[in-house]
């Protein structure tokens, strides 16, 4: 027996869903988009049940899970979720510690959903001011001084360092460096 329902029955329960997860019930929520999944009913709200399902890990923490799912929106032809999906990747791998493959999906929305102001705006920021910012460069042109690390006797500009994730290369943090 094949598992189909009408378009308007597969709107109501897609609803259901959607209404569940904004309120917080993501185990409730989790379970009715993966029904939806499960009919044989391919539609236009395929790719956002996927979507919202990588969202509902997002929400737990359950970053690993949240990869997994996002990715698999892109396995959707003519969806309007990818750019999205593509963004929440970054934010995934972010949370994982996974730096340079969070730059790689950030630069992955800057290049193919250039049409997605808000998301190409937040995802220069994050790969370029924001959120990562890559040390190993600025700390290969410190030199050692006694125990700290220091600029050059001619530098005296003042350092502004403000971003939650730093790349040392070493297991300093920057928060450990004297400027």
């Amino acid at each position: 027996s094949t598992l189909k329902i009408s378009k308007s029955d597969y709107e109501e329960r897609y609803d259901e869903a959607y209404m569940n997860y904004l309120n917080g019930n993501y185990d409730t929520s989790l379970f009715l988009f993966n029904q939806l999944l499960e009919l044989e009913n391919i539609n236009d709200l395929s790719d956002n049940c996927q979507y919202w399902i990588g969202e509902i890990y997002y929400s737990m923490k359950n970053y690993n899970e949240a990869i997994s799912a996002f990715s698999k929106v892109f396995n959707y032809k003519d969806n309007n979720k990818a750019a999205y999906s593509q963004y929440k990747l970054g934010l995934c791998y972010l949370n994982t510690d996974e730096t340079n493959k969070a730059v790689e999906a950030f630069e992955k929305v800057i290049s193919r959903y250039n049409d997605h102001n808000d998301l190409v705006k937040k995802s220069e920021k994050v790969t370029i001011s924001g959120e990562v910012f890559d040390a190993q460069s600025l700390l290969k042109s410190l030199y050692k001084k006694s125990d700290k690390k220091t600029f050059s006797k001619n530098f005296n500009s003042e350092v502004k360092i403000n971003f939650d994730k730093t790349l040392t290369g070493t297991n300093d943090t920057v928060f450990d460096l004297a400027m």
